[in-house]
């Protein structure tokens, strides 16, 4: 007991003195700067405004340029950009999830607009979730799960280093808190207790209002505990769903109302004011009245502040409102003089936008059809599918329809576009990041000896093939387009290590996160800052799968058939 004490002790001190050390060498290393270099319609760029506004009293997640170009300590910015943000000053931003700019806004109001203290915080964020990655490798392997950890560290710490001077509060918190979540559901998978229960069903709802991609999870998580209730036949089951439901409305729902109350008025006050502006029988005057009396939350913000002429009015009618419930708003072409346009198209883009969405809001009509055309190259989402008359869905007959039944239609039609698109979205995705592929293959590896050790094969034969399949991944990875290849390989070995009832599969939670993220990505586009959010777990798996393999390649070489990786290396 008291040698448990002094360890855990001496355990506490190594990891604090690892975060100081990590703090410091970043602190001096990084170009840190008190203004955010972003281009115009990035994430960046929509949650610093939401937050300075918040900040200086301007409202709840409120877009605009409320304040002069100074304030929001922008990097490089220019007139015209930045009159841009006068088409949504006013309007909540409800696509875009609270939780991030609402934090900002909160440490704004205290420190003061300095971009410089959000990356300071952001940086000790990583130090300190690299000093952790010893404590959560010891719940993960056992007693020297520990220095792997440690090892770990150091290499999340090298791969973090991308993020330690960039402004991306929102990334780095999610990454914290998803790897608190595979942490804490790990705890509940040994434990079965409310208490892990509750602590990770509240990380995961928190984690969603941060970044809306992890939302197939919630599906995951609910599943398992509802076969658990099948399996178990017990009130205990039946609870854990419920506090698991309970606590997911309680996190969620109060933004999704607020949401939904915003876009409901959103929609119903731009077809009063789309239909008062273009009524040529009322003047000014009168058009302002009914705008002011019918739509009084939004309608005066919308209301362009033209007077449009009856030849403009023919236009809009004609053109401006036809083009944009096809071809979407267009930011990029958005002056100073062409504004009061671009509001009826944003007024035609709000009636046509989704009513039902998850989390955030679909900001566009036809945005799925964006990332499932002929034109997506690279992974990446491509409108010139609105703009060529020739493109398939211009003339799939089906326009007005919901987006899933057209883009079923184009697979249906194009199967081949099926397996093209998934794979350049994923290649694209796992590209920069360098401890998927690693993990992919040490996991493969350790797979492969583990079934070699098991073979009644003479010893020769083992060794032959064992070298053959190190050649083998070694040489495939360093093929350009692999990472599609290791992904089915992975799944594959993930389902027979499954079915083997084997220990060495990666925490449960780590693999919903895992495949949520896969999916994500073949919906909407190949991100590669989608699986940040796993960047550490990344890191810690591809060190445990690397000993694992070599425990393994040990074994088989010396023909012991009676090895443990878990008991002899890992010491459970």
């Amino acid at each position: 007991m008291n040698n448990h004490i002094q360890r855990s002790s001496v355990q506490k001190t190594i990891c604090l003195i690892l975060c100081i050390l990590y703090f410091l060498f970043y602190v001096f290393h990084v170009n840190l700067t008190n203004r955010i270099d972003v281009h115009y319609g990035s994430d960046e760029w929509d949650y610093q405004t939401i937050a300075v506004n918040f900040a200086k009293g301007h409202g709840f997640h409120i877009s605009g340029n409320y304040e002069n170009p100074e304030t929001y300590k922008f990097g490089h910015i220019d007139k015209n950009v930045f009159d841009k943000q006068e088409l949504l000053k006013g309007i909540p931003n409800i696509h875009r999830p609270p939780l991030y700019p609402l934090l900002i806004g909160i440490i704004y109001k205290i420190s003061g607009i300095n971009p410089v203290v959000i990356v300071l915080l952001q940086l000790f964020l990583l130090c300190l979730l690299a000093s952790l990655l010893p404590f959560i490798s010891l719940r993960f392997f056992g007693k020297n799960g520990f220095w792997i950890g440690i090892l770990s560290g150091f290499l999340f710490m090298i791969y973090a280093h991308k993020m330690a001077n960039i402004f991306l509060p929102g990334q780095v918190v999610t990454l914290f808190l998803v790897t608190m979540y595979v942490y804490v559901f790990q705890g509940f998978l040994k434990t079965r207790s409310f208490k892990y229960l509750i602590l990770a069903s509240t990380l995961l709802s928190v984690s969603l209002l941060f970044h809306a991609s992890m939302i197939l999870v919630l599906g995951f998580m609910g599943t398992f505990l509802f076969i658990g209730i099948v399996k178990e036949r017990d009130l205990k089951a039946l609870y854990q769903l419920l506090a698991f439901v309970i606590i997911n409305l309680l996190i969620l729902l109060p933004w999704h109302l607020y949401a939904f109350g915003v876009l409901a008025d959103l929609k119903k006050e731009s077809v009063i004011v789309l239909n008062t502006i273009t009524d040529i029988s009322l003047d000014k005057e009168k058009k302002a009245e009914i705008i002011s009396t019918g739509a009084p939350r939004y309608g005066m913000i919308l209301m362009p502040k033209k007077e449009f002429s009856e030849s403009e009015i023919g236009i809009i009618q004609d053109s401006v409102l036809r083009d944009a419930a096809y071809f979407g708003l267009n930011v990029e072409t958005i002056n100073e003089s062409n504004i009061d346009f671009h509001k009826i198209s944003l007024m035609q883009e709000l009636i046509d936008a989704p009513s039902v969405f998850l989390i955030f809001l679909s900001p566009a009509k036809n945005m799925a059809l964006d990332a499932h055309n002929e034109y997506v190259t690279d992974g990446w989402a491509s409108k010139l599918w609105r703009y060529n008359a020739q493109s398939y869905y211009r003339n799939d007959g089906k326009e007005g329809q919901i987006s899933f039944l057209r883009v079923f239609g184009f697979y249906k039609e194009h199967p081949k576009f099926l397996y093209l698109l998934a794979g350049s979205k994923i290649e694209t995705a796992f590209r920069d990041n360098i401890y998927i592929k690693l993990f992919f293959l040490f996991f493969v590896l350790s797979f492969l000896f583990q079934k070699l050790n098991e073979m009644k094969w003479p010893l020769i034969y083992k060794r032959i093939s064992g070298i053959i399949s190190i050649l083998f991944v070694i040489a495939f990875s360093f093929i350009p387009e692999i990472n599609c290849f290791l992904l089915i390989a992975y799944g594959f070995a993930l389902l027979l290590v499954f079915f083997s009832k084997q220990k060495d599969l990666p925490p449960l939670s780590f693999n919903w996160v895992f495949f949520n993220l896969v999916i994500f990505t073949v919906l909407a586009y190949g991100n590669s800052r989608y699986f940040d959010v796993l960047a550490s777990l990344f890191a810690l798996l591809s060190v445990h799968s690397f000993f694992c393999s070599l425990y393994y390649f040990k074994s088989f070489w010396r023909g012991d058939l009676k090895c443990d990786y878990h008991k002899e290396f890992l010491k459970e």
